[in-house]
């Protein structure tokens, strides 16, 4: 079955786990009910200009969108990414809580936080977004 999620044809899935991975990076999300899913490469499909994350996992359901960037080591671009991808669905009237996520290589930066960081801080503290998760090449979570 397909289905149309902002214009781009995505085909929802039921995985017991669902991956995304590039270059030695990796998001796993357990999925142990099976609950439908819709798997969306927003880099270059749902999102084909600006700024954008890698990936989307959207929890119809329950209205969860977890937005997932796999990044190098610049973080601070990564919170940017991920900022404009909610900007986005916003802007498109999508009605989710926003579950970012990113996985970096490495972890190199000062502990100085970027204005985009700030940011996000700014929309988890007024409730419109989870708190972003940060990790280091691998990073698993149940949704």
């Amino acid at each position: 079955m397909e289905i149309k999620f902002l214009g781009c044809k995505i085909e929802p899935v039921c995985n017991k786990v669902i991956v995304f991975s590039e270059k030695g990076r990796k998001y796993e999300a357990k999925n142990p009910d099976e609950k439908p899913v819709l798997k969306i490469h927003v880099d270059g499909d749902l999102i084909t200009t600006g700024e954008r994350c890698d990936f989307a996992l959207d929890v119809t359901k329950e209205e969860k969108l977890y937005l997932v960037e796999l990044k190098g080591c610049d973080k601070a671009h990564a919170f940017e990414q991920l900022l404009a991808t909610m900007d986005y669905m916003n802007d498109k009237g999508l009605s989710r809580v926003f579950f970012p996520r990113i996985v970096v290589s490495k972890d190199s930066a000062p502990k100085i936080k970027s204005t985009a960081e700030k940011r996000m801080e700014k929309l988890v503290n007024s409730h419109k977004c989870e708190k972003c998760i940060v990790s280091t090449r691998f990073y698993s979570e149940s949704i």
